[in-house]
Parts: C-alpha cells; structure tokens; sequence
C-alpha cells in the first residue's frame, strides 16, 4: 500500500506497475516481518497471539519461509515479460545468494535464537538490497 499511495500522491493514478511493484516490496517486508517472529515464538505464543509461525509451528514455517522470496521473485519476472518493469529490474536477482543463506541457515537454527540471529540478519539484508536494486532499476532505465 505504500508504494501504490506513494505512486498516487506523485501522479494522481493507480497503475497495473504501482501495484505490481507493491506487491513486491510488501513481500520484501513482509518477509522481515514473519522471520523476526521466530524468536519471539514461545513469547507471543504464552500471549495468546496467533503469528503464522506459532499457526504452522516452527518446522513448518521454515518451508513458508520460501514463499516469500518466490513470491517476490515471480512478480519481477512477470512484470518484466509483460513490459511493466524493466529489464534491468532483473538485478533484483543479484540477491539471492543472501536469501539461499538465509533460508538454509533458519532451517538448521530455527529453535536457536542465538544461532538464528545472523540469517534474520541476512533475510533483512535480502529483502532491502532486493528492494532498492528493484528501486533503481527503475531509476536507471528512466
């Protein structure tokens, strides 16, 4: 919603583009998001409250995880092979070896806060190096 509210403000219309790159960078931070509730797991869930990794449980959420990056990944693809982003956007994919990193370190220290800190550390990275690659792809090819 930030990016389309951003993209309105400056131009008074809402695009197919707006809302693709919306998608992605919501991924992005909805990706920092989900990994930064693994710590707080057993917390939140003697809270009573419902994360989607206290719903799936931690193993699981593990493979969720994934989506993320998938789901980023596939909206930059898609929008490049239909012309609503540019073909320099394909440098948001210079970020994957901190996501593979990221991914494979959270499913061997899911239940170590202390072991886990340097791959939610590395999915941060992930998700902001993809986003402004992604941001300057397009200020570029403009």
């Amino acid at each position: 919603m930030i990016v389309i509210g951003t993209f309105f403000i400056q131009s008074g219309e809402v695009t197919v583009e707006s809302i693709f790159a919306g998608i992605v960078i919501g991924t992005l931070s909805s990706l920092v998001l989900f990994i930064a509730s693994f710590p707080d797991h057993d917390a939140d869930k003697s809270k009573g409250r419902k994360t989607l990794v206290i719903v799936v449980g931690k193993e699981k959420a593990t493979k969720l995880f994934w989506i993320f990056p998938l789901i980023a990944y596939s909206v930059i693809l898609i929008g490049i092979s239909v012309n609503l982003f540019p073909i320099l956007s394909l440098i948001s994919f210079l970020s994957f070896p901190l996501i593979l990193k990221s991914g494979l370190g959270l499913k061997k220290n899911y239940n170590s806060i202390d072991n886990l800190v340097p791959f939610m550390s590395s999915s941060l990275k992930f998700s902001r190096i993809t986003g402004i690659l992604f941001a300057l792809s397009f200020l570029i090819s403009f």
